[in-house]
């Protein structure tokens, strides 16, 4: 009887022993199984908001070439500029400087986002293993590149239609037209600003003024 009782308790703690070694690779198969959801839901949202920057890319790079274009329209239409003794001389170097300024801006930012929105998913799709993370980041670094040479673009447009308006007088003296466009130009400018303020703020603001958005 005693025999047969140790028997008894070897084989239920073999049993024990096997069931204990079932749980833990049940578990270590469930964690495998959460940790390759969460890799998978991470690189959902990584690929979601990457394409949603190279849309953003996209569209800058729309606008700066509808710029592109009308500065050189601008550029190449005006024919007052030849004669010293028609235009400002200052007007004229000023046109011809944010002429220049405004094309190039606009050149940068069109080659940027096409390499960009080229290679990103190309790297992405047919890189090595963590490629979708190196051209998340690549993307993200070029924003504030590009940010600011459409602003200069956009900036350096507005000045050249401002020097276009003195140009058309066709005289080296300021006229109440060309005065009177400086000023609405200029008014605009600033209404601009303020609502692009006020805007950031609503997008980008504390959770207060988040929640206050249809105040005024």
């Amino acid at each position: 009887p005693r025999n047969s009782q140790q028997h008894r308790f070897a084989v239920m703690r073999a049993v024990v022993a096997t069931l204990c070694v079932g749980v833990a690779e049940m578990l270590s198969a469930e964690h495998i199984a959460l940790q390759s959801r969460l890799v998978q839901q991470l690189v959902a949202v990584r690929q979601r908001e990457m394409d949603a920057i190279l849309k953003r890319y996209d569209a800058l790079g729309t606008q700066a070439s509808l710029l592109a274009g009308f500065a050189i329209t601008s550029l190449t239409a005006l024919t007052s500029v030849s004669d010293p003794t028609a235009v400002n001389r200052v007007v004229c170097h000023t046109f011809f400087a944010t002429s220049v300024c405004c094309l190039l801006s606009c050149l940068h930012v069109i080659i940027c986002t096409m390499y960009t929105c080229n290679w990103a998913p190309a790297l992405a799709l047919r890189g090595p293993s963590g490629s979708l993370t190196r051209a998340y980041k690549a993307v993200r670094g070029e924003k504030n590149q590009i940010n600011a040479f459409f602003t200069v673009g956009i900036i350096s447009f507005a000045a050249q239609t401002v020097c276009a308006v003195w140009i058309l007088d066709e005289t080296p003296k300021w006229t109440y037209d060309s005065i009177a466009a400086t000023v609405i130009l200029g008014l605009a400018g600033i209404v601009i600003f303020w609502y692009h303020r006020r805007m950031h703020g609503r997008f980008f603001g504390d959770s207060a003024k988040l929640l206050d958005v249809d105040s005024d």
